[in-house]
């Protein structure tokens, strides 16, 4: 079949196999948890393999024991049940990709999935709630919010535990953001159909927090369906000259951005947790979520950024003046953001954390 890796002494008799959408973590939030489980799982010692659906390894591309499908569902999921088949304690990325769990438990182990937001909610749909069901042993919530509103869509998420996520690193970047530069608001998003990531709600608030902040830029950086619309409605607003829809930006550059902004503002209603609000805190930049969603259980109110409320018509107007202009309020938050994020979301934070899940799955 292909080869397992083992690091650290044996920690197993049987092999972890992660099967993911992809494990290149600069993707996006669900390609960075398949690299972080992954790299634990490594890290403690287990005897690993990774199945990707697409050709992006990220770090473990070429490695012997990971293997891509190049969108080859059928290869795919005829490797899961290979895999299965043998014995593998399978974890999943989601629920959509435990679909390829097809194996009732009566031939193989139930398997373990990981569970972020919207999947299990506004777009949880008949096959992933019975894989949930009838296929999985344990689910694994990125964040306490997120288990508690996949609840109320049904009862079979109570099962769910908690496990934080974090960022690849376990050091802060060496030339962090100073906050010293002209007023800059940015926002690091996907821009899709949904809409809920805040990007027009900060594209309409931005004529006045320029009347207040003059010369305030709003950078939006990132891709997807909608990305020309959001340009159009940037154009067309009376503060077009201050709104920079940069589209897709190279890894590479990225850090200029985080260097040169005073806040980064994600207002959303449907994130499960949002990993570019603690990239913001490892740069030491204050942040601007929303009282909406899972963005409130990872940026503290008052300390390390401000939590808004869309149903107000001026709240995220005003967050944005007060950080904007008050750049001793925005090195503060930004400075406890950066201790927030050594505390709780460094890499070595959750390994702490996903370390004895693993022990409890691979033990059980």
């Amino acid at each position: 079949m292909f080869n397992m890796y083992k690091a650290g002494g044996p920690r197993a008799d049987r092999r972890l196999t992660f099967a993911s959408k992809t494990f290149w973590g600069p993707s996006g939030g669900i390609g960075r948890v398949s690299e972080l489980s992954a790299r634990v799982a490594i890290d403690e010692g287990y005897p690993v393999s990774l199945l990707s659906l697409d050709d992006k390894g990220g770090d473990f591309q070429n490695r012997p024991f990971w293997r891509g499908h190049s969108d080859s569902r059928v290869r795919f999921v005829a490797d899961c049940v290979r895999a299965s088949l043998s014995g593998d304690q399978m974890f999943y990325d989601q629920l959509g990709i435990a679909r390829a769990h097809i194996l009732p438990d009566k031939l193989v182990p139930r398997c373990a999935v990981w569970i972020y937001g919207i999947e299990v909610w506004d777009q949880l749909r008949p096959d992933r709630l019975r894989i949930a069901k009838d296929r999985v042993d344990t689910m694994i919530a990125i964040t306490h919010f997120t288990r508690q509103r996949a609840i109320t869509y049904d009862k079979v998420f109570e099962s769910a535990r908690v496990c934080w996520i974090s960022t690849s690193e376990d050091e802060p970047p060496e030339n962090p953001a100073s906050l010293d530069g002209p007023p800059e608001a940015l926002i690091i998003g996907r821009l899709d159909n949904s809409a809920y990531k805040g990007h027009k709600e900060l594209i309409e608030a931005w004529p006045s927090v320029l009347e207040a902040v003059p010369e305030a830029r709003l950078t939006i950086v990132g891709t997807g369906p909608t990305m020309e619309l959001h340009r159009a409605m940037a154009q067309e607003s009376s503060a077009a000259k201050y709104i920079d829809v940069l589209g897709f930006v190279p890894e590479a550059d990225i850090p200029d951005l985080w260097r040169r902004a005073t806040l980064f503002a994600m207002p959303s209603r449907g994130e499960g947790f949002g990993l570019t609000y603690i990239e913001a805190m490892r740069w030491g930049i204050p942040v601007i979520a929303s009282v909406h969603d899972a963005g409130q259980e990872v940026n503290v109110h008052g300390e390390t950024g401000l939590n808004v409320s869309l149903d107000s018509p001026t709240a995220l107007r005003d967050a944005l003046v007060e950080l904007l202009r008050d750049r001793n309020l925005a090195r503060s938050m930004g400075a406890n953001g950066q201790r927030r994020w050594r505390e709780h979301f460094c890499y070595s934070a959750f390994r702490k954390r996903f370390a004895p899940e693993l022990e409890r799955i691979m033990g059980r």
